[in-house]
């Protein structure tokens, strides 16, 4: 199996120009990620009600990081992966102090 970079795949989803400018993108697969408080990396970022975001304590801040997953990344595997995740973090014996 080859080594798929993403960068080089998709160059203009990646790559910005000096300019700012709206570009459309195909469909494509995401992890999501959210929570609460000071964005993580470069994310989605709201806050709840009508006030600026900048009078809201940012350990009030709402983000989503979303990463672009390959193609071949179902739904089906990542839950999969939870899963083993899961198992494996219950059955590891605990470190005693």
């Amino acid at each position: 199996m080859s080594k798929l970079d993403l960068l080089k795949e998709y160059k203009s989803y990646y790559n910005a120009g000096k300019n700012p400018e709206i570009v459309e993108f195909d469909e494509a697969n995401y992890l999501t990620i959210e929570g609460i408080g000071v964005p993580k990396l470069e994310s989605l970022w709201w806050v709840a009600g009508d006030i600026p975001a900048l009078e809201i304590p940012r350990s009030e801040w709402r983000w989503k990081l979303l990463i672009r997953m390959s193609e071949f990344i179902t739904k089906e595997l990542m839950f999969s992966v939870q899963v083993e995740r899961v198992s494996l973090s219950m059955t590891r014996p605990k470190k005693k102090p």
